[in-house]
């Protein structure tokens, strides 16, 4: 009886420890599973527990004990991966409170960027508003400059005209003075001509009397008809000696008709004509 109630007691005590190794298994499974199947919902974790109740019962103790080494691992694993999460978050935010600084500081660059690019766009509007006024005032100094040239140009137009006028007129006047100068000057030569065939004519005739002299000399006007007949003649200035003057006179009338130009503008010129008779030769008055 005794040994029964020892194999009882005994039997008994093996089944409570079962039992609590059975709950402390369960307790550290509880735990793992907290931390593996943390994403699940716990009325999950809930139905599953009572399976795994009936299944620890049946367990060995180097089963529960390879659990207990795998769940340290994993929770080892797991502090480890939250370290190494930590540490990554930290990098994060040391590479993060470095990019923000930078940022800060290309902000502030771009800031003072933004004003002097500011500053030079208020410069460039000044100058560009101090060209405009420039420009308005040349536009409007080149109108007058235009307008005082077109009227300069004109007026100086005027005034070449007006100089081409009186150089072509004066030339013109030239040309015409030049060609009367040529025509009086053959006009005259034709004068000078016929006057040298008179007087010639003249002297041909003229018996100058013993006593005459060299020196004297008589001035006689003729009157000639249009065929050089000699109409009157008359002594104008005497010699001082009648006697050579009346020879004088004698020697033209002998001499008529004289020679006359056929031109009757000539001709007018020889109706009546001076000329000075000397002794030694016959000049022109």
């Amino acid at each position: 009886m005794m040994f029964q109630a020892r194999k009882r007691k005994t039997g008994f005590s093996l089944i409570l420890s079962l039992i609590v190794n059975a709950v402390v298994i369960l307790l550290l499974l509880g735990g793992a599973a907290g931390v593996l199947y943390q994403h699940q919902s716990q009325k999950k974790q809930q139905l599953e527990a009572e399976p795994k109740i009936v299944q620890a019962v049946a367990v060995n103790q180097a089963d529960v004990e390879q659990q207990i080494h795998a769940i340290k691992a994993q929770r080892q694993a797991e502090k480890q991966a939250q370290l190494d999460w930590k540490n990554q978050l930290q990098q994060q935010a040391q590479q993060a409170k470095s990019t923000l600084s930078k940022t800060k500081e290309q902000q502030a660059q771009a800031n003072a960027n933004l004003a002097r690019l500011a500053l030079l766009k208020q410069k460039a509007e000044s100058a560009l508003n101090t060209l405009k006024s420039q420009s308005a005032a040349l536009s409007k100094n080149k109108a007058l400059v235009e307008q005082e040239l077109s009227e300069t140009q004109a007026q100086l137009k005027q005034s070449l005209s007006q100089a081409e006028r009186a150089k072509l007129e004066a030339k013109l006047y030239e040309e015409q003075a030049k060609k009367r100068a040529l025509e009086q000057q053959k006009f005259d030569n034709q004068i000078a001509k016929f006057k040298t065939l008179i007087e010639n004519a003249i002297e041909r005739q003229w018996l100058l009397p013993p006593n005459a002299k060299k020196t004297m000399s008589c001035t006689l006007a003729l009157t000639l008809d249009p065929y050089g007949k000699v109409q009157s003649v008359k002594v104008m200035q005497s010699s001082g000696d009648p006697v050579l003057d009346r020879s004088a006179v004698t020697a033209v009338l002998k001499a008529s008709p004289l020679p006359v130009p056929s031109s009757p503008i000539l001709l007018k010129e020889f109706r009546t004509i001076t000329i000075t008779l000397k002794p030694e030769g016959v000049v022109g008055a």
